[in-house]
């Protein structure tokens, strides 16, 4: 599908290269995104696993003094 252009000489020569770059731009963008999401749930997950693992240790055992 052709887009609108309202430059009277047909397409101008930077319209494909600022595509690509705004491309190139969003690719980087949801790298970004995805590396700070699997960050996020890492850090998650090792809160969580700290929590279970210090939780168990440190509660009062029956028996002892």
């Amino acid at each position: 599908m052709t887009e609108k252009s309202h430059w009277p000489f047909g397409q101008g020569e930077s319209s494909g290269e600022e595509r690509e770059l705004d491309r190139i731009r969003e690719r980087e963008m949801e790298k970004e995104q995805a590396r700070m999401r699997a960050e996020a749930a890492h850090q998650t997950q090792r809160r969580n696993n700290r929590l279970l693992v210090g939780g168990r240790a440190h509660t009062k055992k029956p028996g002892l003094s």
